[in-house]
């Protein structure tokens, strides 16, 4: 009775510690959601640890690889929350035939007026300063393009019209504030131009942005798989 009772929880470790392996190995495209469903099946199938085995031995943990003197992406965002006396209430940016850049740790006021004409602009929050509650960006984007980078879990608004132009924001998987605080809000209009809303990371390109974003979702997807079938019985 006692190695019966034995196998059976060396049977259920594995089943548990199988169903994270799957979950990684669909969040690091592995395996499909098809596949997925197929080996979850079966693994609550599985009579001893041997069945379990075999559905997760192809399933080799990735390695990161860091090029020598690559910088690795950070984890945690930098923005900070100031006190909104040392915020100054409004200001204006604007590009006209050129390219304007306000990036590292720099404050916007609580009211920005932003104007591109034939110019490009980039707006980088990551490791901005701002003021507890709204940031107002109002823009005006005329035949520009207009990009606002924004860290991880800081809430954006988008509200803007576009005549022949184009408004994109990435979707954001996190939208927990920063600090329970700090969100962004951008209103105004974009002609033949576009305005961009990206959600990268300290040192994190775009595509390695999009690829943490999908290794997320799919995360997410596999804890509500997992929540559906429930406990193993």
């Amino acid at each position: 009775m006692g190695t019966e009772s034995n196998n059976l929880v060396a049977l259920e470790r594995a089943r548990v510690a199988a169903r994270e392996r799957l979950g990684e190995g669909y969040a690091h495209d592995l395996l499909d959601a098809d596949e997925l469903d197929r080996r979850l099946d079966a693994l609550e199938q599985a009579a001893t640890t041997a069945d379990v085995a075999v559905l997760v031995d192809d399933l080799a943990a990735p390695v990161a690889v860091v090029e020598p003197g690559a910088m690795a992406p950070a984890t945690t965002t930098s923005v900070a929350l100031v006190p909104i006396d040392q915020v100054a209430p409004a200001a204006r940016i604007g590009a006209y035939f050129a390219e304007t850049k306000r990036v590292g740790p720099w404050t916007p006021a609580r009211e920005n007026e932003v104007r591109a004409v034939f110019a490009s602009v980039r707006l980088d929050l990551r490791e901005a300063r701002l003021a507890p509650g709204t940031t107002h960006f109002a823009v005006d984007v005329v035949m520009a393009e207009l990009e606002l980078i924004v860290p991880p879990g800081l809430p954006v608004d988008v509200e803007c019209s576009a005549l022949f132009g184009e408004v994109d924001q990435d979707e954001a998987v996190s939208g927990t504030p920063i600090g329970g605080a700090a969100r962004i809000r951008v209103t105004g209009r974009v002609w033949f131009g576009s305005i961009n809303v990206r959600e990268q990371q300290i040192g994190e390109s775009k595509s390695e942005a999009r690829k943490r974003r999908k290794a997320e979702r799919k995360r997410l997807t596999e804890e509500k798989r997992r929540k559906m079938l429930g406990p193993a019985r």
